[in-house]
Parts: structure tokens; C-alpha cells; sequence
């Protein structure tokens, strides 16, 4: 059949709802340009649920009626518990959601399914979530073996104050300022010495409760939480103590001051690159963030 020639008068009503594809911006792309998205990536497991979100992490444990459903509902409610705990970062976004799980990425690009009553009902409160919270929600799939960070969130109980920093960079560290005889914060999985002390009572600990025990002789190792970091150079001033103190370089701060005058040699501010933290299988997702730089201190008793 050829095509035909004749000419159809088109209404102006129509003319007007077809000038939108004319314009400039879909040439150049604007219209369909994808957004710039935060990636969220969540896993769960028969345990718990894992999530993490640029230098964030998030993890929970199932109710036994939570395991009530199969795992396909275990990973789409995983999935909006984590949207959940990350509504402050989330609100107001584009969200890409990384999931090894396909059901659940169906589910969540598809806005529901038809084989699962369960699943639709989940799909749903998850939908009408990201209705009152994100821009757009989209899902793609991961595979297990590039998602083992929330695999791991998902199966293990993390402790935001036991990162322990990697083994080559606490060498390095002992080189520029001397072997520490005693961690101060540790704990048996993270011990970086064969003597430290623990927040609790434990086997093979020299001592627990780091800041109301008297602190041993010799140079000491510390790498403390963060909300910490005041107190320890409180009881570093009241013990008269030597020690290498691991903490961010974040000069704003009002105790960066305190290292500064305590300071006996340079501090190493760590090259963001080589900066690894780790808590058994789990990797810190972005210890970069943290800035961190190793201080040799002597305290003015």
C-alpha cells in the first residue's frame, strides 16, 4: 500500500497538544535526562535487614511474624524500612534502589504485582511512602556477589564505635611514632596489640572501661567513637599519659584546638585513599568522610 498524499485539515486543539514534541528542549534531551539519583542498597536475610546510603548504614531484625512471609516480602520490606531510616537524606529526591532480589525490583518498578496478595499489600505501603516523600522511586538488580555490604548488614549486629582501621595503616602509624604497648578502645575482634582494653568485661582484656581505669605506663593506642574524643583528651591531661590518638582532621572542631597544643611531633593526616575501616566480613562504606589523622600526644600533668 503506498503512502497517501491527501492533506487532513487537523483541529487547532490538536495542533496545540502536538507542539509540545516541537520544542527544543526533547531535542537536546532535557525532558527525558535521567535525574540524578541516590543509590540505596539493601539486603535482608532470615536474621535482619541491612542498608547503606553514601556513608550511611541502617540494619534491623525480623519479628517472628515478619518471617511469617517468604523472602521475597523479607527484601521489599526491607526495602522500605531502609527508605524509612533514611527519610531525612531521601525527602525531596530521585531514589535508585540497588536489590538483588528480581521480585522486589519488579514489584517496586512495576508499582505492585498480581501473584502474591502479600507482596502487593507491601508494594503498596511502600508506594504510597514514596508518593509523600521522593520524587521517583526506580529499582534495578545487583548481584549478590557485588552486594555483600548489605548481606552483611543484613546477617550481622554492626557497633558504630568497633571500626577497626586496616592492619598496614596501624604499622605505618607505629613506624612514624613509635610501637603503642596498650589499645585503649578495642575489643578481642579488633584488637590492633596483644594488650588492650574493652567497654566490657572480656577474656584476654587487660582492663574495661577505658576512661574511669588508670591508664598503664608507655605509649598508648587509642581510636576512639567519635562522641568521645572530648573526654579522652580530659583523661589524657589527668593521666600525663603519652599517646597516639586516631581521630578525624576536622579543624572546627572545638578539641582540635586541645591537639594542637598537646601535639609533640606533625600529625599524619591519612591519604583519603588508604583509609580502610573494617568490623569482621563488613567494609565501612565510606571511611574517606572520617578525614582521618593520627596524633602523637604527651599529656601536662
Amino acid at each position: 500500500m503506498s503512502a497517501s498524499t491527501r492533506k487532513v485539515r487537523v483541529p487547532y486543539h490538536t495542533l496545540q497538544s502536538l507542539r509540545w514534541w516541537g520544542s527544543p528542549a526533547i531535542h537536546k534531551g532535557t525532558f527525558f535526562k535521567e535525574p540524578h539519583r541516590l543509590i540505596l542498597t539493601t539486603d535482608a536475610s532470615l536474621f535482619g535487614w541491612g542498608a547503606h546510603m553514601q556513608t550511611h548504614m541502617a540494619q534491623g531484625q525480623w519479628s517472628k511474624h515478619d518471617l511469617t512471609h517468604n523472602i521475597n516480602w523479607v527484601e521489599l520490606r526491607a526495602i522500605h524500612l531502609a527508605l524509612c531510616q533514611f527519610s531525612n537524606i531521601v525527602k525531596g529526591n530521585h531514589v535508585l534502589v540497588m536489590t538483588d532480589n528480581v521480585a522486589a525490583k519488579a514489584h517496586i518498578n512495576r508499582q505492585g504485582g498480581t501473584k502474591s496478595w502479600s507482596l502487593m499489600q507491601e508494594a503498596l505501603a511502600l508506594g504510597l511512602w514514596a508518593e509523600s516523600h521522593l520524587k521517583s522511586i526506580r529499582a534495578e538488580h545487583i548481584s549478590g556477589e557485588e552486594n555483600r555490604q548489605a548481606d552483611s548488614l543484613s546477617r550481622e549486629t554492626i557497633d558504630h564505635s568497633e571500626w577497626r582501621l586496616e592492619p598496614n595503616l596501624f604499622r605505618e602509624i607505629s613506624e612514624r611514632f613509635g610501637q603503642p604497648q596498650v589499645a585503649l578502645f578495642a575489643s578481642p575482634a579488633n584488637a590492633q596489640l596483644p594488650r588492650y582494653f574493652t567497654r566490657f568485661p572480656s577474656r584476654g582484656a587487660e582492663g574495661t572501661d577505658t576512661l574511669r581505669s588508670r591508664w598503664p605506663k608507655g605509649l598508648l593506642y587509642a581510636f576512639p567513637p567519635l562522641p568521645l574524643i572530648p573526654a579522652v583528651i580530659r583523661k589524657l591531661l589527668l593521666e600525663g599519659a603519652e599517646l597516639i590518638l586516631l581521630v578525624p582532621h576536622w579543624p572546627r572542631r572545638p578539641w582540635f584546638a586541645d591537639l594542637v597544643d598537646l601535639s609533640i611531633s606533625p600529625p599524619w593526616k591519612i591519604p583519603a585513599d588508604r583509609i580502610s575501616l573494617s568490623q569482621g566480613q563488613l567494609q565501612h562504606p565510606d571511611p574517606q568522610w572520617l578525614q582521618l589523622a593520627a596524633w602523637h600526644l604527651k599529656g601536662r600533668a
